[in-house]
């Protein structure tokens, strides 16, 4: 891969995703996503680590072709072990708790960190049988991990 363009195609490429539903995830224009994958436009610094957050593409591998393609934490391998998600109503609890909290801070994260944090949160309230969603605590872990 000899330059940006190229890189950006492969990574659109491999998501598996349409230009514009691309360009929707890491929050440009299509418009400007084209341009990008044509070599006419650069992408933010920001936009850039809007593809790291939610793709797991390394920002050096994509602007110099240097190092590793993904980062530590890109879920995008196949052949990961997928989640089996045997409880709605706790994930469903969480996913609302979360969300609550973020609403009422006015803060945002990465869809890709939110994943993450809901993920983790899912398991530690799956683990021990009976135990409700504690909104207090995951407050406190959201506050925790920024």
């Amino acid at each position: 891969m000899d330059n940006f363009s190229s890189r950006l195609k492969k990574v659109v490429a491999e998501t598996g995703l349409s230009q514009s539903a691309f360009a929707k995830k890491i929050h440009v224009s299509p418009s400007l996503m084209t341009e990008a994958l044509k070599g006419r436009s650069q992408l933010s610094e920001r936009t850039l680590h809007s593809v790291e957050d939610v793709f797991g593409i390394k920002i050096q591998w994509l602007e110099s072709g240097e190092g590793p393609m993904r980062t530590e934490h890109s879920h995008t391998n196949e052949t990961e072990t997928a989640y089996q998600i045997d409880d709605t109503v706790t994930l469903r609890a969480v996913i609302e708790a979360v969300e609550e909290y973020l609403q009422g801070e006015k803060r945002n994260l990465a869809p890709a960190k939110k994943a993450e944090l809901i993920t983790t949160l899912y398991e530690m309230f799956s683990e021990e049988e009976g135990r409700q969603v504690d909104k207090k605590t995951v407050a406190k872990l959201i506050r925790l991990a920024s």
